[in-house]
């Protein structure tokens, strides 16, 4: 057991590491390869968490950024989508704490959660299936301007623009 909780501890650092040198870099390939060395896929969730939560605290450019790198690491089969909807599911989990350092978190997750259902990188029916089991008031309304925000005819071109787009 103690072993389990120290390779959580260093994966956690360094995948902080990793995350700060991609927001420094941008070289999604970096990424990967870091990841894979790691040889941790079953605590990929945390990645997942970790470069939303620090991207949550930057620019549009960096919400973007993240974005397009977890529709990268999917789909160079890094990530697996059971380790991606496991990480968002702890970001709604955590969003009320979140909440104290950045009082935006509800309108940003809620934005982070229509890109990965665009993007393909969360199954369709996460947020109907993860809404019911969702702790408190605030991820749930997290959930349901995700939900609202998908009705938009114009969903794919929308989230775009108000992520910011990088080019």
């Amino acid at each position: 057991m103690a072993t389990n909780i120290m390779a959580a501890v260093d994966y956690k650092e360094a995948v902080a590491v990793v995350v700060k040198e991609y927001f420094d870099s941008l070289d999604h390939n970096e990424v990967a390869r870091s990841l894979r060395e790691l040889q941790k896929p079953l605590y990929h969730y945390y990645f997942v968490k970790c470069v939303v939560k620090t991207a949550m605290d930057r620019g549009d450019k960096e919400k973007e950024m993240a974005a397009q790198l977890l529709s990268a690491l999917l789909c160079d089969d890094v990530l697996e989508p059971g380790q991606v909807s496991k990480g968002f599911v702890q970001l709604l989990e955590t969003a009320q704490d979140q909440k104290l350092d950045v009082p935006e978190t509800p309108q940003i997750l809620a934005l982070f959660l229509v890109r990965a259902s665009v993007d393909d990188i969360l199954p369709h029916a996460f947020l109907k299936v993860c809404a019911g089991s969702l702790p408190d008031d605030v991820a749930r309304s997290i959930v349901k301007e995700a939900i609202s925000h998908l009705t938009r005819p114009d969903v794919a071109d929308w989230i775009l623009h108000v992520l910011g787009s990088t080019k």
